[in-house]
């Protein structure tokens, strides 16, 4: 008997990226180019870094941690291509030595670079963080009830550290949409 293997992958745009479901996802479409690719670059530094000290934790056996930084890779890849289709063309990062904080996502050399960005992308990068915050504590709430733990587990750690992101973005690009609004 031959059987093929079928793909369950989806064509669908909003399971390959669950962001695309978010209301502040379209705002990010509205940004002048410039905007979408400095935004792009700066969350690809940030999707390669996290990657490989994912793969780090992993190899190891800090598998734990190493799920926190993987969800971070996923969701600043799903965040890049949202904010510009198309890759940017930063060079590959040497990886930092990431010190210790509550979300240590925000200690990388990348995250600190977010106070260059736009008022306009920080303000559609923050908004998206904050629905992705709530979107993932419905989806954690929902898996307890349904009896999936692990997932639980693991949407309440991106609603946490997406709300410490969200925060971050904000604080970071605040004095810009205040010295924009003075102007």
């Amino acid at each position: 008997m031959n059987a093929t293997i079928v793909t369950l992958r989806s064509s669908a745009p909003d399971v390959r990226n669950p962001l695309r479901k978010l209301g502040a996802a379209a705002s990010l479409g509205d940004l002048c180019f410039e905007d979408r690719r400095q935004l792009r670059a700066h969350l690809d530094a940030i999707r390669r870094v996290s990657k490989a000290v994912s793969d780090d934790l992993h190899r190891c056996g800090r598998i734990r941690q190493a799920a926190y930084w993987r969800a971070c890779s996923v969701y600043a890849g799903h965040a890049a291509r949202l904010a510009h289709p198309r890759p940017s063309t930063v060079a590959p990062l040497a990886l930092p030595q990431v010190k210790r904080s509550l979300n240590p996502l925000l200690a990388l050399p990348e995250a600190q670079r977010v106070g260059d960005l736009s008022p306009a992308a920080g303000a559609g990068l923050a908004r998206l963080l904050a629905e992705l915050r709530v979107d993932a504590r419905i989806s954690s709430r929902k898996s307890w009830q349904t009896a999936k733990s692990p997932m639980a587990a693991y949407w309440s750690d991106v609603a946490t550290f997406a709300g410490h992101c969200a925060r971050f973005v904000r604080r970071r690009t605040r004095p810009a949409v205040l010295e924009a609004m003075a102007a």
